[in-house]
């Protein structure tokens, strides 16, 4: 609005529902693998855009429950589970004013490949899961470390690949047609050397 030569701005607030929230939930790696055992994270949020706590459970497409899980810190959380081949999978859940909403789980994909971390003894295992049909020699793993490129090589599974600072690191494993298909942020306290791995 404009008055004697000036612009006035007026701003309205548009109240957030406090019972509305969504649940989103993260695989490691970014897919679910039939036959595989996942970890899945999962994140609650308001409307305000703030964690919310809720309490839910996986079922899957015949109804038959999987497990209950809680979020523990901002409305974050994590379970473990093994999709199973041309199955899918939803939860619901309730927040603390005892709303409940179904969210479904993204579907596992029997073609996708994924890199997960895990630490063993002095080394952080670099684990690659999915279809071994699949898995061609001319696929690489990059290493970002504190936004600078660190490493690009092809990947060797069971060999020493690189040692890490600690620090947070980003880990990409990319196809021979150059995209990206899995990646994960990991976050160490000590130096650690990478090793690699196939399994499925």
């Amino acid at each position: 609005m404009k008055w004697n030569g000036r612009k006035y701005n007026r701003f309205y607030t548009i109240p957030a529902d406090p019972e509305a929230y969504a649940v989103s939930f993260f695989p490691e790696g970014g897919y679910l693998i039939p036959g595989v055992a996942f970890k899945v994270a999962f994140k609650a949020m308001g409307a305000d855009g703030l964690g919310k706590v809720v309490t839910g459970t996986l079922y899957d497409s015949t109804d038959r429950e999987i497990l209950t899980f809680k979020s523990f810190h901002l409305g974050m959380g994590f379970f473990h589970f093994l999709p199973d081949e041309n199955e899918s999978y939803y939860t619901i859940c309730m927040n603390e004013q005892g709303i409940t909403r179904r969210f479904d789980l993204p579907n596992p994909n029997p073609d996708a490949m994924v890199v997960t971390a895990q630490m063993s003894g002095n080394y952080l295992q670099i684990i690659r899961n999915g279809n071994l049909n699949k898995m061609t020699e001319n696929m690489s793993l990059l290493i970002h470390h504190k936004g600078d490129l660190v490493l690009h090589q092809q990947w060797q599974p069971n060999a020493e690949i690189y040692s890490l600072p600690a620090d947070t690191s980003s880990l990409y494993h990319i196809t021979g047609e150059g995209v990206t298909d899995s990646g994960k942020l990991i976050r160490f306290t000590r130096e650690v050397t990478i090793k690699g791995s196939d399994e499925k």
